[in-house]
């Protein structure tokens, strides 16, 4: 192992937590026991899988799209694998961190 190497080795295990996380957020307490969702299709049409992304993709703009596969083969919406409501979109003009935000949020996901 080389100097350099051992040096961001230190680094990283000194490094306070708070560093490595985010202090903005906070983990939401949720019972995935509760949780009973349909199997993933078979098949379906483009039309279908687009309208079970379409809300999540209101909110997941910068990174996420209809679909996250690069096979055109794989045809699912966002909520046969993750769940949630995708009829739920973000509200016009809201930020995230405003209520309408956080009570649209808190609706789509599982």
């Amino acid at each position: 192992m080389s100097l350099l190497s051992r040096l961001f080795l230190v680094m990283a295990l000194l490094a306070p937590s708070s560093l490595l996380a985010s202090e903005a957020e906070k983990p939401v307490e949720r019972d995935y026991t509760l949780v009973r969702a349909a199997d993933a299709p078979a098949g379906q049409t483009a039309d279908q899988a687009k309208a079970k992304s379409v809300g999540c993709v209101s909110c997941h703009t910068k990174t996420d799209a209809y679909s996250m596969h690069k096979s055109e083969a794989v045809v699912l919406g966002c909520t046969d694998c993750h769940g949630g409501n995708a009829t739920i979109s973000a509200p016009t003009n809201a930020k995230e961190g405003d209520r309408a935000y956080t009570t649209a949020l808190s609706k789509a996901h599982v």
